[in-house]
């Protein structure tokens, strides 16, 4: 699996994996590596997630000391 994926892009194929899945169709082989790889897509999704949350309270913490530092100055 590419852990270069875009999270749309990581999405997008764990959902036509588990379209696959859920029509039953296939091997039983092939259906433990799709599995398999779901999980993975699903890990990766779950990471990049986490550091979106990561950035965004940085940001906001970042925002939040500007405007303090901007009442301060103000009093």
């Amino acid at each position: 699996m590419d852990n270069q994926l875009s999270y749309e892009e990581a999405m997008q194929k764990l959902e036509r994996i588990v379209s696959q899945l859920e029509r039953g169709q296939l091997p039983l082989e092939d259906a433990l590596r799709a599995f398999e790889e779901g999980v993975k897509l699903v890990r990766l999704c779950q990471e990049k997630l986490q550091a979106a949350e990561g950035k965004l309270l940085l940001l906001q913490a970042q925002s939040n000391a500007k405007i303090e530092l901007q009442e301060a100055t103000l009093e």
